[in-house]
């Protein structure tokens, strides 16, 4: 089967007419109230134009109902539940979830590029691959040299924030080092658990999704 960015969707049945209720929820409890997407209006975003032809065959599925439902998705702020619109489509087994969240309402966050001046010689981390299950221990990885003789992590935090950064020791000597990256993590260890606390890299001043990686 084609993957469903090369499928198009057609409807051939009636969708709910009514709001869709819910709220953004936190695993701590926290909740966002927010305008929601229809039926309709989420499966125009799901029949969406996607590029076809050339070296891409487009399919076609049929959807023929909806039902509202729940997604998981991650955000800077950790995992949350987003009501979405969960699709009937003819000859799967399984239903297609769109996120009910009404486009005008996200924020986009700026793409990875150079690190700003500021920030050119502030060793930084590529993402926040683990937090433990009590929320106060983060792993993180970052790029160090193949001649580091030690390495590690840092971390800031306030009420709202943690801004996580890495450090390097160079090895003694005058030994030639070959100019390649290596793959490093570290752990740090916050004084209360990381909540719903954005995390911010020193280097960049981006946000970092628990569980995603930075090119």
């Amino acid at each position: 089967m084609l993957p469903l960015d090369l499928i198009h969707f057609r409807l051939a049945g009636v969708l709910p007419a009514g709001p869709l209720p819910g709220l953004v929820r936190w695993a701590d409890g926290t909740t966002l109230r927010l305008p929601w997407l229809t039926a309709r209006a989420a499966f125009a975003e799901l029949a969406a134009e996607r590029p076809c032809g050339g070296a891409y065959a487009c399919g076609q599925l049929t959807v023929t109902g909806a039902e509202p439902g729940v997604v998981t998705v991650r955000t800077s702020r950790g995992l949350v539940s987003v009501p979405a619109w969960r699709f009937t489509v003819a000859g799967l087994g399984w239903k297609v979830s769109e996120v009910a969240v009404a486009r005008s309402t996200l924020v986009v966050l700026p793409g990875y590029g150079p690190i700003p001046p500021a920030g050119g010689n502030t060793p930084g981390v590529s993402g926040v691959t683990a937090v433990s299950g009590n929320g106060r221990t983060l792993t993180l990885s970052f790029i160090g040299s193949a001649c580091d003789a030690a390495w590690g992590a840092y971390r800031y935090q306030s009420g709202g924030t943690v801004v996580v950064g890495s450090w390097e020791q160079p090895s003694a000597g005058n030994a030639p080092c070959p100019a390649m990256g290596i793959s490093r993590t570290a752990r740090v260890t916050l004084a209360r658990p990381l909540g719903t606390r954005v995390v911010l890299d020193v280097a960049s001043g981006l946000p970092l999704v628990p569980g995603l990686q930075t090119p």
